[in-house]
């Protein structure tokens, strides 16, 4: 019976340190990821090509994945979807800001979520309805933050042509022309 138990536990041990050894520790995927990220920011004239873009994209992703309960996930996500942006991969990005304002409440760049998740809705995705909508949110929960000052302004030109914006800008100058003019 004893030596019965001590097969068990050697068993166990034994499953215990093979499983650990075959998952990727925190701290080799990070250095994975930072290998990766000095790799395509080393040329700053150059714009990465998409198909490494997308290794340490799919990297930033089984990161966040593997380790959810990680300070460093939401900064992972973060950065995918700003790669998805950059690389027009514009519904990803969408679910990479989604994903962090559903999972990480306190995510310093919350504020950042949400402002560019509207910024995709609207110049990637022209979906102007769920720009608004997400700006709105923004300037419902962080009122009195800098992105919150700016969605309001974008929300003042949201869906107009350039020319009405700027006509727009032009008889605001005028009036106050008018104005200072009258004193």
């Amino acid at each position: 019976m004893k030596s019965f138990k001590l097969f068990s536990v050697c068993v166990i041990i034994t499953t215990a340190l093979f499983l650990n050894s075959c998952k990727p520790s925190e701290e080799k995927l990070l250095n994975k990821i930072s290998e990766m990220e000095k790799t395509l920011n080393a040329d700053s004239t150059k714009v990465p090509e998409k198909a490494e873009a997308l290794k340490l994209i799919d990297l930033y992703v089984a990161f966040a994945e593997k380790f959810p309960q990680s300070e460093k996930a939401p900064e992972c996500l973060f950065k995918a979807a700003r790669y998805c942006m950059s690389y027009m991969l514009s519904t990803k990005a969408v679910e990479f800001f989604d994903q962090i304002i559903k999972e990480y409440p306190q995510y310093p760049k919350l504020p950042d979520c949400y402002f560019l998740k509207a910024f995709v809705y609207d110049s990637q995705l022209s979906n102007l309805p769920l720009a608004r909508k997400t700006y709105e949110e923004l300037i419902a929960k962080y009122p009195n933050h800098e992105l919150a000052i700016q969605a309001k302004a974008l929300l003042d030109i949201l869906g107009k042509n350039l020319e009405d914006v700027i006509a727009g800008f032009e008889e605001k100058n005028q009036t106050k022309e008018e104005i200072a003019t009258k004193k």
